[in-house]
């Protein structure tokens, strides 16, 4: 399997599919890395091309496409840096300013209903209006000396039935004017979460965790994998979750086994479009198009 020319020295973090073979693709160079040096590299894919569009000094934990606005992307950084960028390079830059200072680190976000909802450290949970107003939508989350250790997952299918998990186990789900505090599925770290089209929801965490909710209820199922998973998405009505070398599937027997499509030696981030789903390892892009795996990058 081939490696993209950029992947020499630089790592793919994330992403997003626009179209099977198109999208964007945030990027980290390697050497800046080493030295601490906080630094992302946005491109956009089409076929074979791979054009970089923009950089910036700051660690993206978050990549959308706006809605309404042709393609172009909206990246939030860990310390509430806000850029968007159109083809033809860089349209806004921005910071996240709450009551006159910056969050405290972000971990995700998503896009849902046209807004973009970042959740981090603290129990945070900030949303950006059409404006371009950032605001927070905390209300029911606890504060102060009980405030949550921090947020490593949020997901939802609109801004009235989100979920947030992280530190502890902690599951939290939002109802569109409150946050509600969801029995924990376990006391370890869930990393990521996902809200499938049968309203199913899914986290995963430490050691191999996979966690279903029905009706607000937990359920642990079985696993064969025993690494940490840091992803977890449904598309085309199953349901997938990677580590950093390994993708995994929920087969039909209800297991979350191995898939490694095309031996990859590392998986990431999913991102998904009607046509196909994305995994971005630090070193390929693989393509799904609900037929066969291929490469991008």
């Amino acid at each position: 399997m081939g490696s993209h020319p950029y992947s020499q020295h630089s790592s793919f973090i994330t992403g997003v599919a626009v179209s099977e073979d198109e999208g964007w693709i945030v990027m980290a160079m390697d050497h800046l890395v080493e030295r601490d040096q906080e630094n992302a590299v946005f491109l956009y894919l089409k076929g074979s091309d791979l054009e970089a569009k923009h950089a910036v000094d700051f660690n993206t934990k978050f990549a959308g496409v706006l809605t309404g606005q042709g393609n172009d992307l909206i990246a939030v950084g860990e310390d509430g840096n806000v850029v968007v960028i159109s083809q033809s390079g860089p349209v806004s830059e921005d910071v996240i300013t709450i009551d006159g200072t910056t969050p405290g680190p972000l971990t995700r976000g998503l896009i849902v209903d046209g807004q973009v909802v970042m959740a981090g450290m603290g129990g945070h949970v900030y949303r950006r209006e059409p404006t371009g107003m950032w605001v927070t939508m905390e209300d029911g989350l606890p504060s102060g000396r009980k405030a949550l250790t921090g947020f490593w997952g949020i997901a939802g299918d609109s801004l009235s039935r989100l979920y947030a998990v992280g530190f502890g186990g902690a599951a939290w789900k939002y109802d569109g004017s409150k946050w509600h505090a969801m029995p924990q599925p376990t006391r370890d770290i869930l990393t990521a979460v996902c809200v499938a089209d049968d309203h199913s929801v899914y986290a995963v965490g430490q050691a191999g965790e996979l966690y279903r909710a029905t009706d607000d209820s937990w359920e642990k199922l079985e696993s064969e994998c025993y690494d940490d998973l840091w992803s977890v998405t449904c598309f085309n009505g199953e349901t997938y979750a990677a580590s950093l070398y390994h993708l995994y599937r929920l087969n039909q027997a209800g297991v979350l086994a191995a898939i490694d499509p095309l031996g990859c030696p590392c998986y990431g981030p999913f991102t998904a479009c009607s046509q196909a789903l994305w995994t971005i390892g630090q070193k390929a892009v693989l393509s799904y198009n609900r037929k066969e795996w291929v490469q991008l990058a």
